[in-house]
């Protein structure tokens, strides 16, 4: 594949290690919940489990919050600045980064520039999934992307990226663009071009996907990839029940994510509160209310029940190759939880080369030295689709 097997070997050795740091004495993080996520073959992926009143606790959020509070008493070695903007790296007579240029947004009317004399720089500013302007690196590099919406806020604009191409550091794989399946749409926004996520537990605890008609169309458990194409093919352009669709981003191709009591249940009624609070999950008596929110015929999705069913427990084979059942009965006299959901842009495995030091590697094929990147704004890790979780693990890791 198209990952650099050094740094994938050294993302899988040290991945233990890393969890273990983050649940230790420095950021007490409580990464005790277990999930199966798409792709993989085995429950393996670390969250933090929900509140005792079932409210989610965001990962990502949390470790970014415990390791900013760290380093917040860390004040006699680490100084931190916001609001401010590096505009340049500097490298000295041997070629490394010796000092930078950076602006604060108090000083920027009167176009002051700051130089800082550094040791070494680390890179950590991300993707470039969020801009669309005809110089954005997403039209530069994948074009035929740019008409998805994205999970991705306004802060994912390529700025690293862009920062030390013109240095000569090397970019690698800044064409391959990761589409998630099951971004949430908002039935009051559907346009919008930055989505919710819809968590990859959604059906990793046992939810199943379902076109117009109410029909299964793909093993849910697939690859992001897989499933992604899968709604592409078998899915219907989103429209409005109600009203015209407001102007914004991309009308969005929809597919149905269906999660009966017990998958709620397993997944936490109170984090699915969460997104039925935001109107991004709908919640019905049964599944004939369900079907017509769908609009598909009540009895097609009740066959489509009673055959998953079926399937789950052996009976007959699943034709789309699953598997791995965690709920193994639907019925249409059951509680049902609705999603829209639609395949956005959560991740661009491109990037910045950099070896399994973490250190930048220059077009020549030199290490660049001090200069360091890691997490989205790097590439080489994940070749063509990262695996669900590796983001988080890679930041860690790699830093």
């Amino acid at each position: 594949g198209r990952s650099l097997l050094i740094l994938t070997k050294v993302l899988s050795e040290e991945s233990a290690d890393a969890v273990e740091w983050l649940m230790g004495p420095k950021f007490n993080l409580s990464l005790t919940a277990i999930s199966h996520c798409g792709g993989h073959s085995l429950p393996r992926t670390h969250r933090i489990p929900p509140l005792p009143d079932g409210r989610p606790v965001p990962v990502g959020f949390s470790t970014i919050k415990a390791v900013k509070s760290y380093l917040m008493t860390r004040s006699e070695r680490i100084h931190v600045l916001t609001e401010t903007k590096v505009t340049s790296l500097i490298t000295g007579k041997n070629g490394n980064i010796e000092a930078l240029i950076y602006k604060k947004s108090s000083e920027e009317a009167q176009d002051k520039e700051n130089y800082m004399k550094v040791g070494a720089v680390v890179l950590t500013t991300g993707g470039y999934a969020y801009d669309r302007s005809p110089s954005s690196l997403l039209n530069k590099y994948a074009p035929e992307k740019v008409h998805l919406a994205t999970t991705s806020g306004p802060q994912a604009t390529g700025d690293g990226i862009k920062l030390v191409e013109g240095l000569g550091a090397k970019l690698v794989d800044m064409d391959q663009i990761q589409v998630h399946p099951t971004s949430l749409v908002d039935p009051n926004d559907p346009t919008n071009l930055t989505k919710f996520l819809g968590p990859e537990t959604m059906r990793g605890e046992g939810g199943i996907l379902v076109n117009k008609d109410g029909r299964r169309f793909v093993n849910e458990l697939e690859t992001r990839a897989k499933v992604t194409a899968a709604i592409f093919e078998h899915g219907s352009s989103y429209s409005s029940p109600s009203e015209e669709l407001k102007e914004g981003g991309p009308v969005p191709t929809v597919a149905y994510l269906i999660m009966n009591s017990k998958v709620a249940e397993k997944f936490g009624i109170g984090m699915l509160g969460f997104y039925e609070k935001k109107g991004l999950v709908k919640r019905f008596v049964n599944g004939h209310e369900a079907a017509v929110y769908i609009g598909s015929e009540p009895e097609a999705l009740e066959e489509t029940f009673s055959l998953y069913s079926k399937v789950a427990s052996n009976e007959v084979a699943d034709e789309f190759g699953k598997r791995t059942f965690p709920v193994e009965k639907f019925s249409s006299d059951e509680e049902m939880f609705v999603a829209i959901v639609t395949p956005a842009i959560h991740y661009t495995m491109g990037g910045i080369l950099i070896n399994e030091h973490g250190q930048v590697i220059g077009s020549d094929g030199d290490v660049f030295g001090g200069l360091y990147a890691a997490g989205e704004v790097s590439g080489g890790v994940h070749g063509s689709n990262r695996l669900a979780g590796n983001s988080l693990l890679e930041c860690v890791v790699m830093v």
